[in-house]
């Protein structure tokens, strides 16, 4: 198992994750000044995630290291990095802003369950 999976998987979660609130927003909203808005901000909020999130990175590529040196399952390895990255997702919004904003906390987790059950795991 390689280290590109935890980069896959950390680029595609912040990429999905924004994605996700957006459409959530349209649906419930509906109003074209929040599609707008939300369209305008999404460099910044992808901007501002890869930078909060370098540290949950390096904890992921860590976590899968020292899975390669237990030679654990692949799947068993999908779920821990799964469950990592949304307790890293938990903390790091706690972290922002002192309170848990419930809608992103959701969305990146999400896109983390979903990146990461369907991102392949190659084993080395």
């Amino acid at each position: 198992m390689n280290l590109s999976y935890s980069l896959r998987h950390w680029l595609f979660t912040l990429a999905l994750g924004p994605l996700l609130l957006w459409l959530v927003e349209i649906i419930s909203v509906r109003t074209l000044w929040t599609m707008r808005a939300t369209i305008e901000l999404f460099p910044l909020i992808i901007f501002v995630s890869l930078v909060y999130s370098v540290p949950l990175l390096l904890l992921h590529f860590t976590v899968l290291y020292l899975l390669n040196r237990f030679k654990a399952d692949p799947l068993l390895t999908k779920l821990i990095l799964v469950t990592v990255t949304i307790a890293g997702i938990y903390i790091t919004m706690e972290y922002l802003t002192g309170i848990k904003i419930q809608a992103w906390t959701y969305s990146y987790s999400l896109a983390a369950v979903v990146t990461g059950l369907l991102i392949r795991i190659k084993e080395e």
